[in-house]
């Protein structure tokens, strides 16, 4: 019986915004991957471990911008970014003013390929 992989934890130089790259497991079957994230690998680095949304979105054209999102309160919330199919290009800004980071960025890719997700929380 193959166990599933744990997911692994890259802090970016954003404080709170981690790379999360998936542990796949193999064996004559095939390849495993966890696709849902454990709650007790995100409360021992300190992160929210309560999703309470997913949204799968298309887009239809290569080389499509999707967006910018900025939350301010009340309406701020911690997000995990993947893709199940092609790549996505995340650009990620620290606006927080008080942050030693602040008006850095990092850029993450995340693809289909690699199996990587970003998390970047809320402030």
């Amino acid at each position: 019986m193959m166990l599933a992989g744990i997911m692994i934890f890259e802090e970016t130089k954003l404080k709170g915004v981690f790379i999360i790259r998936p542990d796949q497991k193999e064996d004559e079957r095939g390849p495993h991957t966890r696709t849902f994230f454990s709650r007790e690998e995100f409360l021992a680095r300190g992160l929210n471990a309560s999703i309470v949304q997913s949204d799968i979105s298309y887009v239809k054209a290569k080389g499509t911008f999707r967006g910018m999102h900025f939350q301010a309160p009340p309406f701020e919330e911690d997000k995990i970014i993947g893709c199940c199919q092609g790549a996505i290009l995340n650009y990620i800004v620290d606006l927080r003013p008080e942050s030693r980071t602040f008006k850095e960025c990092v850029k993450v890719e995340v693809s289909s390929e690699n199996g990587n997700s970003v998390y970047v929380p809320k402030s």
